[in-house]
Order: C-alpha cells, then sequence, then structure tokens
C-alpha cells in the first residue's frame, strides 16, 4: 500500500464514523472514497479535514475525493467500483477486488 493511502487509512481511523476506503490509483495520484453511514455535520467536516491534511503531506500528488453516505443501504447497491480498487476498512485489513 503506499505511503499516500497508509497515511490517509491513519488520519481516517480517528474518525470513528468512517467505515471503510475504498482507493484506486490515477496517474499522479488516487481517486478515493470515503464510506460512511448517516453521517452527521461533524464527521463530514473530520472527512474533509483528513482530506486537506493528506494533501499537505503529499503536496506531489493528485487526489480525487468523494465521500460516500451510504444511509443505511448497502454500499454495493449505491455505488460500483471498478476493478483494481481496494477496499480498506478502516484499522483492519487490506482487500483487493
Amino acid at each position: 500500500m503506499s505511503d499516500q493511502i497508509t497515511a490517509f487509512v491513519a488520519l481516517l481511523s480517528q474518525i470513528g464514523a468512517v467505515e471503510e476506503l475504498r482507493a484506486r490509483e490515477i496517474e499522479q495520484g488516487f481517486k478515493t472514497w470515503v464510506v460512511v453511514n448517516n453521517a452527521s455535520e461533524e464527521t463530514r467536516y473530520a472527512v474533509y479535514a483528513a482530506e486537506w491534511d493528506l494533501m499537505r503531506r503529499f503536496p506531489e500528488s493528485v487526489f480525487d475525493f468523494h465521500l460516500v453516505d451510504r444511509e443505511g443501504e448497502d454500499l454495493d447497491s449505491i455505488i460500483t467500483f471498478g476493478d483494481g480498487t481496494l477496499s480498506i476498512p478502516v484499522g483492519e485489513t487490506l482487500h483487493a477486488y
């Protein structure tokens, strides 16, 4: 796993409402989806702050951030991720799809 994604997981692990990070490498950086369920405004702002922190740490990288609030739905029923997308349960083990 890249230094950027490892750092992002560490930042997100401090936000209790974050369930999962999905990430895919793109030219010069990463496309990411932070998955939450029924996020409060406080949670959303904490995720946005983590994104800013990551951009400051890795100014040479390009990031395409997305916040996905499942709102009680199954993640796979609301969004489809392409091949090569990593699924990283925050604080757990890495999986690839």
